[in-house]
């Protein structure tokens, strides 16, 4: 395993959060992942993180329906999470998407800290700080980008954005070592900062 899904997979861990914590952790996930229709698609590689995912829907939402659905590759699996029934709870809680809601994360660390974890869980990595300093974001949708990261620097952590690829995908990043330990103390990380 590398270091970044040992990170996720300690993050993956949401039995200790509170009822809070659990809706901003899945906002989070939902917020970071991409959309078909209107309707966040939860798609990974990652089991910890696909059984994450589907524990905090149940606590979240328990009146929604979804399915989950395992594609075997020669390289492992791609698990994908649709939402079925009762998208109309979700969508009142959580808001558009198009921007961070208020109500969804109140601004206070305990939510913040939950909503960041969702995000850095589903399209984060970092690096083995043995190797190099790097740690980034890179959310489906661009648009979402910016928003993400004045949330982030509101918090304290002046990371920066750069463009990347021939589709010119927006990277939140940092690579300076104690805003890459902050970064993951703040998300619950802390063994591994």
């Amino acid at each position: 395993m590398s270091f970044s899904s040992d990170i996720k997979k300690e993050l993956c861990a949401v039995k200790e959060l509170t009822e809070r914590q659990a809706s901003a952790m899945l906002y989070g996930i939902m917020y970071a992942s991409r959309f078909e229709n209107g309707r966040p698609v939860i798609q990974t590689e990652s089991l910890d993180l696909m059984n994450a995912a589907a524990e905090l829907m149940r606590a979240v939402f328990p009146g929604v329906k979804f399915g989950i659905v395992r594609l075997v590759k020669s390289a492992g699996s791609l698990f994908t999470l649709k939402l079925k029934s009762g998208w109309e709870q979700a969508a009142e809680r959580f808001g558009s998407f198009d921007e961070i809601n208020a109500e969804a994360v109140d601004g206070a660390d305990e939510e913040s800290s939950a909503f960041l974890r969702g995000i850095f869980v589903t399209c984060g990595s970092v690096t083995d700080p043995n190797k190099e300093y790097h740690l980034e974001i890179v959310l489906p949708e661009n648009h979402r980008t910016g928003i993400l990261l004045d949330f982030i620097t509101e918090h304290g952590m002046a990371m920066k954005e750069t463009r990347r690829g021939r589709a010119k995908r927006s990277v939140i990043y940092a690579k300076e070592s104690e805003l890459i330990e902050d970064f993951l103390t703040y998300i619950g990380a802390a063994a591994h900062s």
